[in-house]
């Protein structure tokens, strides 16, 4: 178990906010439903910031910096994250972890000088509006899940913008991406779907 800044496990309808965490393994760990994390600071946190599973929960207005591996970890379903600000993730600024997360909404955040911005496991997901630049491999990738949503993104300054790799039926509309050094959008197997 990683020493946590905030540990809450098994719990629900807990609200965690306006905390200062600086140099733990991670910053909040919560394992629950219906939790909310708001407005939390947290700097250099050797693996993740924010590591949350469950469900119905809310990830908000949290700034986070410096971390070994991830920003924003979650697992579970019907999770909201965000107006976030992740910079200094090595691994990846938001993960959606699980390939059976379903429902969670990406928004609104900003993930700048990290080695990728979001990625996602789960299907059924939403990832609209967020800000991501200074990446060093990829803005945006949906591994090997379906029907996931990612519009109105601005994506600059990575090696690929959008990357699905054995996916379907997924969405890709109306997102602006610039100064990438391999692909805008690359499409390894399965197909997109139309909008409506």
């Amino acid at each position: 178990m990683f020493s946590c800044g905030i540990l809450s496990y098994n719990t629900n309808y807990v609200d965690i906010n306006n905390n200062e965490i600086i140099n733990c393994g991670v910053g909040i760990l919560i394992d629950g439903f219906s939790n909310e994390l708001s407005n939390n600071f947290i700097i250099n946190s050797s693996d993740s910031g924010i590591l949350y599973t469950g469900g119905s929960g809310s990830i908000i207005n949290n700034i986070i910096q410096y971390c070994g591996n991830y920003g924003i970890f979650t697992s579970g379903f019907n999770n909201y994250i965000e107006n976030n600000r992740v910079s200094y993730a090595n691994m990846t600024g938001i993960i959606i972890a699980d390939l059976n997360d379903i429902w969670n909404f990406v928004r609104n955040n900003t993930i700048t000088n990290s080695k990728n911005g979001i990625a996602v496991n789960g299907y059924r997901n939403f990832i609209l509006n967020n800000n991501i630049s200074d990446v060093l491999l990829y803005g945006i990738a949906i591994f090997g899940n379906d029907n996931n949503e990612i519009s109105y993104n601005i994506i600059k300054n990575c090696h690929n913008g959008i990357n699905l790799n054995d996916s379907s039926n997924n969405i890709v509309n109306s997102n602006n991406i610039s100064n990438v050094t391999s692909n805008g959008i690359e499409i390894l197997g399965y197909s997109l779907k139309k909008p409506n």
